[in-house]
């Protein structure tokens, strides 16, 4: 069993001490991510209600702690679990493909409708490159089918969509994948 490490300073995995490029990575090597809505504050917003919604599920969340600008998005959180009645089968499971050597970590892994998939949270816009992102966890989860992306809003709402079957995402995702390794194997 390979020894699968992060360091989150970085943000960087490794594999018995050889950096491998995590899914994010991927894409963003491919150029597939626009980072223009990548401020310090949406970042920042993004890791308090990761880590809120990951609290809420394990059922810790102590909401005085939750800062007040971020409340609604946690709550919307709660409200979408109500509504959709998924169960949270794990989270934050990290994963790497010996196959394909790359490594990423999935918010939730979920059954819904009868079907087990992986739940990926956003808060701000659906980037364009989600059904990429979220066929890469796939990957990475191999009895895993459903895709579903859940983006929390400033108003207490959410929208979600489940990515029906598509080969063509995780054709692309490979894709994104081989010019990602290629880039790295020719600096």
């Amino acid at each position: 069993m390979p020894d699968l490490a992060f360091d989150d300073a970085t943000h960087t995995y490794t594999v018995d001490g050889i950096e491998v490029p995590s899914v994010t990575q991927v894409l963003d090597d491919a150029g597939l991510v626009d980072k223009r809505w990548y401020t310090d504050e949406a970042c920042l917003r993004g890791r308090y209600v990761d880590v809120a919604t990951e609290l809420h599920d394990a059922g810790k969340l102590d909401w005085s702690k939750v800062p007040a600008q971020y409340v609604p998005y946690v709550e919307a959180w709660v409200l979408f679990r109500k509504e959709s009645q998924i169960q949270i089968l794990g989270q934050k499971e990290r994963r790497y493909s010996a196959i394909y050597h790359y490594a990423g970590e999935c918010d939730k892994r979920v059954l819904w409708g009868g079907e087990t998939g992986i739940l990926d949270i956003k808060t701000g816009a659906r980037p364009a490159w989600y059904a990429l992102q979220l066929a890469g966890y796939i990957g990475l989860q191999p009895v895993a089918t459903g895709r579903i992306g859940v983006v929390l809003k400033p108003n207490g709402g959410y929208s979600m969509k489940h990515y029906s079957y598509d080969p063509g995402d995780w054709d692309a995702f490979r894709g994104a994948l081989a010019v990602c390794h290629w880039k790295r194997n020719h600096k």
